[in-house]
């Protein structure tokens, strides 16, 4: 094995004359010298520090400047200026002949609930105060029917009409300004019988309370599995 080979000089470089090593070296070290920084003076310490380095350059430092919020004025500062009249607040509605046609409920008048349960087994209807508290309930029962008589529409109606008897005689002498919110729930057989009921001449004194309906029928959208059907 050859000496180049042991000491993995490449075979370029090795080849090169001696005099331009020599010439490469020098332009190296005249590099060097020319990159290198200028001697510092030391300080009191006997070292350069980098606070030194700027006085120099720059010569002396900036006077420092305090970051404080302004002061107020010895005499204080002007009371802002009054806040001026809202236009919208104090401007007049120009008269509109639909929003003054329109029917607002007076403060007075109290909504009670009838509730009308109409289930393949029974009727029930219950009469409740504003705030939900029953006053009175009327079942297929509590009219004389019983066992399965008690959710045909004969019992149905006969219920309906007991219970506008009761609003007659009871609430309408206490509240003569009184509103009906009707709610049924169930799809029994009972269920038609009261809209007859309210639409037919035993309701004619009823049917002018109600304000508000509505169906509280729950209807099941997936869920656990149905009841087994009744085989007779």
């Amino acid at each position: 094995m050859s000496l180049l080979t042991r000491l993995r000089i490449p075979q370029s470089r090795a080849a090169r004359p001696p005099h331009l090593h020599a010439q490469a070296l020098a332009i190296r070290l005249s590099s060097h010298k020319a990159e290198r920084p200028a001697k510092q003076p030391p300080n009191s310490d006997g070292l350069y520090s980098f606070s030194d380095a700027i006085l120099d350059a720059v010569g002396t430092l900036p006077q420092r400047v305090e970051d404080n919020p302004p002061a107020a004025p010895a005499t204080g500062y002007s009371k802002p200026n009054p806040a001026k009249p809202n236009a919208l607040k104090t401007a007049t509605l120009a008269p509109n002949p639909l929003r003054d046609s329109m029917v607002v409920a007076a403060p007075d008048v109290h909504m009670y609930r009838m509730y009308v349960k109409a289930t393949r087994n029974n009727i029930i209807i219950t009469f409740t105060r504003p705030n939900g508290d029953p006053l009175r309930t009327h079942t297929g029962g509590s009219c004389g029917f019983k066992h399965v008589n008690r959710s045909t529409h004969e019992a149905a109606h006969q219920c309906t009409v007991k219970m506008f008897k009761t609003i007659q005689e009871v609430i309408l002498p206490k509240e003569p300004k009184m509103e009906l919110h009707l709610l049924v729930s169930g799809f029994g057989k009972g269920r038609d019988a009261v809209r007859q009921a309210f639409l037919g001449t035993e309701g004619e004194v009823i049917r002018p309370l109600v304000a508000k309906i509505t169906d509280k029928t729950p209807i099941k959208i997936g869920g656990n599995r149905a009841k087994k059907a009744r085989r007779i």
